[in-house]
């Protein structure tokens, strides 16, 4: 009797443990999550030339700047959608600046000129740590670049001109993500992806932190910091430019 007690007792024990280690597991079949956020970037940055006269040039623009600037409703918003272990992540950001130009009326009567700026990743990820409150996924992926110009000089005693050019790529990324609850509501998120390796830029790198409240079981706010680096050559030119600024998401999950 004390023999089978205890066999009882001991395959009840092992049943609650396997069920409390099912809860704490990734969710099983489909999950999704929609992230638009709001992101303030400065830019600053150098760009090469192969000019003597002309040489490299360094530029910084605040927030408040890019922000006067924009030409057109940005659109910026990431999503996940996940199976068990492994998701699925992409991340979407467009904007578009203008900027008049002083042409001191000589030639032409003033202008103005129109920047750009697309960039898309897409990342495979595989959830290598999971406990309660916290977890770590790491993967590869890609990021696509575009950006775009165009310049218009407004007629004077020259004729006007217009001026277009475009340059777009890809490069390869690996990317790792940790993510902590510091209380039942409050957490932490940290992101890192570097890439480029010469493929298509010489270097490209992202860091990404936030401070995250979760408003309901399916939605939470985040407010943090952003960094994105992107040093590229484009035939006898050199980009090496930097975004840097605060963001502030909403992500919902389904």
């Amino acid at each position: 009797m004390r023999l089978r007690r205890l066999l009882v007792l001991t395959f009840t024990l092992a049943a609650l443990a396997n069920g409390a280690g099912a809860q704490s597991g990734p969710p099983q079949g489909w999950t999704f999550s929609i992230t638009p956020y709001a992101w303030l970037p400065a830019l600053q940055g150098n760009v090469r030339t192969p000019l003597p006269r002309v040489g490299d040039r360094s530029f910084e623009v605040g927030s408040g700047t890019v922000i006067s600037d924009l030409d057109a409703l940005p659109v910026m918003i990431a999503g996940e959608a996940r199976y068990g272990r492994f998701s699925v992540v992409g991340d979407f950001f467009y904007a578009a600046l203008q900027q008049d130009l002083n042409t001191r009326d000589l030639l032409w009567q003033g202008g103005h000129t129109r920047v750009t700026s697309t960039v898309g990743t897409l990342l495979s990820m595989v959830r290598v740590l999971e406990e309660p409150r916290q977890s770590i996924d790491v993967g590869a992926g890609a990021r696509i670049w575009n950006f775009s110009t165009k310049v218009s000089l407004n007629p004077g005693l020259e004729p006007g001109v217009i001026r277009k050019s475009s340059a777009s790529w890809s490069d390869p990324l690996v990317a790792a993500r940790y993510h902590a609850m510091l209380s039942p509501r409050f957490g932490v998120t940290i992101y890192a992806d570097i890439g480029g390796f010469d493929v298509g830029s010489r270097l490209t790198w992202q860091a990404i932190g936030s401070l995250d409240y979760d408003l309901t079981h399916w939605a939470t706010l985040r407010a943090g910091w952003r960094y994105l680096s992107v040093d590229k050559k484009i035939g006898s030119l050199g980009l090496d430019l930097g975004f840097n600024g605060p963001f502030f998401a909403a992500t919902f999950r389904f």
